[in-house]
């Protein structure tokens, strides 16, 4: 049986990163559903180049002015690699909170970190760009 993790990524930056990530998160069902590439809440398939298989899921998300709250399931991982590399590729910092399926909490923080790859988002619709801010 695999262990699932739920945890919340609240994540700060520049206002613009956080509506573009808010734009792809809204596209990333519908666009999944058309084209049948991955399951409609896998968080990876916004990445065009994400560079390893991690079963990490949306569960929804919040936004506030400022900041951007992202609900999420785990398989088998807590998803902190996954958070890193949201933060990296977007220039984002945020906290994960994860709670396991069977009791206990970590927590964790990210900021910009040259040991993590920068990804390029996956050009979901009209409203998004395939370009990354550090590069």
């Amino acid at each position: 049986m695999a262990n699932y993790y739920y945890g919340t990524l609240q994540l700060r930056g520049p206002q613009g990163a956080l509506e573009k990530l808010t734009a792809q998160l809204e596209q990333l069902k519908d666009c999944c559903l058309a084209y049948g590439d991955a399951d409609t809440d896998y968080l990876p398939a916004m990445f065009e180049d994400y560079p390893l298989e991690e079963g990490v899921f949306c569960d929804g998300w919040r936004t506030e002015e400022g900041h951007l709250e992202i609900y999420t399931r785990g398989r088998g991982t807590v998803g902190n690699r996954f958070a890193a590399i949201l933060c990296q590729s977007l220039g984002l910092s945020g906290t994960l909170s994860v709670e396991a399926e069977m009791g206990g909490e970590e927590q964790f923080k990210f900021s910009f970190d040259d040991t993590v790859p920068v990804c390029t988002l996956r050009k979901l619709g009209p409203n998004s760009t395939s370009e990354s801010p550090h590069g």
